[in-house]
This record gives C-alpha cells, sequence and structure tokens, in this order.
C-alpha cells in the first residue's frame, strides 16, 4: 500500500501537476483544441501506467550513476516546457498549413510506441528499474518482444516522443527532441550493454548476434 501511495504521488507531481503548470501559464489554449485533449489524456493513462509498472526500489549504492542517467531524467523533468515549445511553434508558424486532424497521426504513433513500451516493461518484470545494476538472480530476458529488439523499452519511448509531437503539430522541435533521444538511449544502451556483458559473458554475446540494438530488424 505504501508503495502504491508513493507512485501515484510521483505520477501526480511529476506527471500531471508538473506538465500543467506549464501549460497554464504558457499555453493555456491547449485545454479548448480537442485532438490536444485527447493526446493528454493518452499521455496521463501511459505514463500512469509505466509508473504503476515500473519497479520502486530504495536508492541502492550499487546502482551505477552515469551523465547519460542526469541527462534522461532532465529530459523526463524538462518534456512540459518541449510540450510547450511544440504547440507554440505550431501556432507561430503552422497554423495556416497544418490541419489540426494532423494531430491523428500523432496520436496513432504515441499509441504504438506506448504500447511497444509498456509491453517491454511488463515483459523485464523487477528487473524493469531503469538502474545500471545487476539485480540479485538477475535473469537475461530474450524471449517475446525481447526477441526482436534488445532494448524495445527505448524504441517504444522514441516512437511515443515523436508521436506526442506530432500530436501537438510540431515539424521542427521534435526533429531535435527526437535526435537528442535517440543520442542519449544509444549511450546508455551502449553502458547497459556492457554491464550485461560482464555478467552473462558468452550468453550475451549470443544474444547480441541474433537480435538488433533497438530497431527491430534493421539497428
Amino acid at each position: 500500500m505504501k508503495i502504491l501511495l508513493r507512485k501515484s504521488l510521483i505520477f501526480l507531481i511529476l506527471y500531471f501537476l508538473w506538465p500543467n503548470l506549464w501549460f497554464f501559464f504558457l499555453v493555456k489554449d491547449i485545454y479548448n483544441d480537442p485532438f490536444y485533449l485527447i493526446s493528454l489524456f493518452l499521455y496521463y493513462i501511459v505514463f500512469f501506467a509505466d509508473v504503476m509498472i515500473r519497479p520502486l526500489e530504495e536508492k541502492r549504492r550499487d546502482a551505477i550513476s552515469e551523465k547519460y542517467d542526469q541527462i534522461m531524467a532532465l529530459l523526463i523533468f524538462s518534456s512540459p516546457f518541449w510540450f510547450c515549445l511544440y504547440v507554440l511553434e505550431y501556432r507561430t508558424f503552422f497554423i495556416t498549413l497544418i490541419d489540426p486532424s494532423f494531430s491523428v497521426f500523432g496520436i496513432l504513433l504515441f499509441i504504438l510506441g506506448s504500447i511497444i513500451l509498456l509491453t517491454s516493461r511488463i515483459q523485464l518484470g523487477r528487473f524493469a528499474s531503469g538502474k545500471l545494476k545487476i539485480q540479485d538472480e538477475h535473469k537475461l530476458i530474450t524471449s517475446g518482444i525481447y526477441k526482436y529488439s534488445r532494448n524495445p523499452i527505448y524504441f517504444g519511448g522514441l516512437i511515443a516522443v515523436l508521436g506526442m509531437g506530432l500530436a501537438l503539430r510540431s515539424i521542427v522541435t521534435i526533429i531535435f527532441i527526437v535526435i537528442l533521444d535517440l543520442y542519449v538511449f544509444i549511450q546508455r544502451i551502449s553502458r547497459e550493454e556492457e554491464i550485461l556483458a560482464e555478467e552473462f559473458g558468452d550468453d550475451f554475446i549470443r544474444y547480441k548476434k541474433e537480435t538488433k540494438k533497438l530497431i527491430p530488424f534493421i539497428y
């Protein structure tokens, strides 16, 4: 019960109150657009589910702190700013060029990416904490969605980020954000795989040869 309350508070503060504080002062009209409201509603649902699924552990001394962890935390914390920038970009440059129904494409992409992300998180189970560490009785997950990508959480996250940016009708800013996220993800993946290779040896090397790093069947 205590963990459930802590997770609920994390969602409420980080994914609901914090973004809406930005929206209220910078892009208040976001609440008057039906496509934007649908996008935000889906965002809340997905990240509530993600917070609930993700294991919540006490801080451990054996967890490895990397600069890319700090950058990822900064990206999450600053996401409301980028959301506002997406809307301001559209309002300033593309309001006469892009029909509001364009958001539908982005919403569909966000749903696809979210399904991949949540499915990946569920299949990892208690190993999905996101911390750079080997847990007690750690297992190498190679089945299900992990048969096609070694890092489907990041893959799903990239699609969801792209989808949300397009749902908010951004064209320029979202390209920058996707490139930045991709760079950070690849750097963190490299560090994670070093740790897994040290722990699982030949089993992990074999797994690397049989599947793709990020994008199924491609990369």
